[in-house]
């Protein structure tokens, strides 16, 4: 019995891990896609809210 409950720790923690590991390989897929699409993280794409209407131009402040 002890070892029964043994073996159900070891797969719930390989469980855990498995369900972390994939995290992380989602995670680098999707920024890998957003990569070659030229969309960086947090940024909006061009087109404002779906409608077409194009986003305001981004202007740098000089410095």
């Amino acid at each position: 019995m002890v070892e029964f409950v043994s073996w159900v720790g070891v797969a719930i923690i390989a469980l855990g891990a498995l369900v972390g590991f994939t995290g992380v390989v989602a995670t680098s897929a999707l920024t890998v896609v957003r990569a070659l699409r030229g969309t960086a993280s947090g940024e909006r794409s061009r087109s404002h809210a779906g409608t077409g209407t194009p986003a305001a131009p981004r202007h740098r402040i000089a410095a």
